[in-house]
């Protein structure tokens, strides 16, 4: 078995020494969990070069993430396409030639629990730039869009970032098409959670919000696949109308959209909870939020937004980080496969105090809230690593 290790995107420079990469391109990085060994995985340097979104495939063999850097010929348009390298950096292959195209992007992949295959968010093309929900081969063969966008949508509106079920028989994305299922849009272009069958057919809201700004998004499975963590703006009560100040909450529900149940409850402006995640056994969730550290209703101290858990049934709400100052805050937790740590990118001081970095560096913390870890040490500005994912 393979060491733990975490992968992540970032500036740093690519000597590994305390600087900015040249012209700030951001790489694909990967970080023992002991912090010893760093190593970028990608060696870009071109200005504007970013390289994001990366995950392991569930075998460990492969990593697959979005870029836009150029694949076939100069890429103008600074589109993103979805590559894919082995565990140690080498075959770097991209997939996708959709960002050669204008206003055309592939991003956001999602492996299939079999490692066979991919989902991913394609964006394309000409005026409008809708996106869609699309699955392909881990070789870049067998491209299909699983969802189809009205020609008349407003730019920028679609389908987006999908995940595979843990069986592999579904797909989770968000979507601002009509809840009732015909092929028009959602009046208010309000993002919804959808549900579909791993060949596109099935598709149907399971949010059904349709009122502005009530918006659900960052979807996920429990590991048995039984229920939906994510995120929304909606009323509390359930209903079809915003929560007050238009504040997001973590929610949970069925697989089937029943027993829509919000786990957090916060009402004030700048207390928003997001980015949940599960435990690898499914009995707690973690997440992200910038509410009071008291658990009461109100922002924190300059809505520093710190790394949360809470049991699966909405109990134990507790801040794993405890930070007030002042763009110190922490993002993108990752469980570990134990479940015994929660990876996370922050900008707090290095050495724990509650004060700020000049950059965003990787660490880890223990589930009880002990142990907070930096994996990364940089405090130059705009040498940020975020977005960490665990090797399954």
């Amino acid at each position: 078995m393979s060491p733990p290790a975490i992968v992540f995107s970032s500036a740093r420079a690519l000597n590994g020494s305390d600087a900015a990469n040249t012209n700030g391109a951001r790489n694909i990085w990967v970080v023992s969990a002991d912090g010893t060994v760093a190593t970028p995985l990608t060696g870009d340097t071109a200005a504007g070069v970013r390289n994001g979104d990366a995950v392991w495939s569930p075998d460990t063999t492969t990593i697959v993430f979005d870029s836009n850097r150029p694949s076939v010929g100069p890429n103008i348009n600074s589109g993103n396409d979805i590559w894919i390298m082995k565990a140690d950096g080498t075959g770097l292959s991209g997939l996708t030639e959709i960002g050669t195209v204008p206003i055309g992007s592939a991003r956001n992949p999602d492996w299939s629990p079999d490692s066979r295959k991919l989902a991913f968010t394609d964006t394309c093309c000409g005026l409008s730039s809708e996106s869609d929900v699309a699955v392909m081969n881990a070789d870049g063969s067998g491209f299909v869009l699983l969802t189809s966008v009205p020609v008349f949508a407003a730019p920028g509106v679609g389908s987006f970032v999908p995940h595979w079920s843990p069986n592999g028989s579904k797909l989770i994305f968000v979507s601002q098409l009509a809840v009732d299922n015909t092929p028009a849009l959602n009046l208010n272009t309000t993002a919804n959670i959808w549900v579909m069958n791993a060949d596109g057919s099935g598709q149907a809201a399971l949010s059904k919000v349709t009122v502005k700004n009530a918006d659900c998004s960052e979807p996920v499975w429990s590991p048995d696949g039984s229920r939906l963590a994510f995120v929304s703006a909606r009323a509390l009560d359930g209903s079809d109308a915003t929560d007050p100040n238009n504040t997001s909450n973590i929610w949970l529900m069925n697989a089937d959209g029943s027993g829509l149940t919000p786990m957090t409850r916060l009402t004030a402006a700048g207390a928003a909870s997001t980015a949940p995640v599960w435990s690898l056994d499914g009995s707690k969730l973690a997440f992200e939020s910038s509410g009071d550290l008291d658990g009461s209703d109100n922002p924190n101290t300059n809505m520093t937004v710190n790394i949360w858990i809470m049991d699966a049934d909405g109990t134990g709400v507790t801040p794993l980080t405890k930070l007030t100052a002042a763009n110190a805050s922490s993002h993108d937790p990752a469980w570990s496969p134990g479940g015994l740590q929660i990876a996370f990118d922050s900008l707090r001081a290095l050495d724990g105090n509650d004060s700020a970095n000049a950059s965003s560096n990787i660490w880890i913390i223990n589930a009880d809230g002990s142990g907070a870890t930096p994996l990364t040490r940089n405090t130059a500005v705009g040498a940020d690593s975020q977005q960490p994912k665990w090797r399954p």
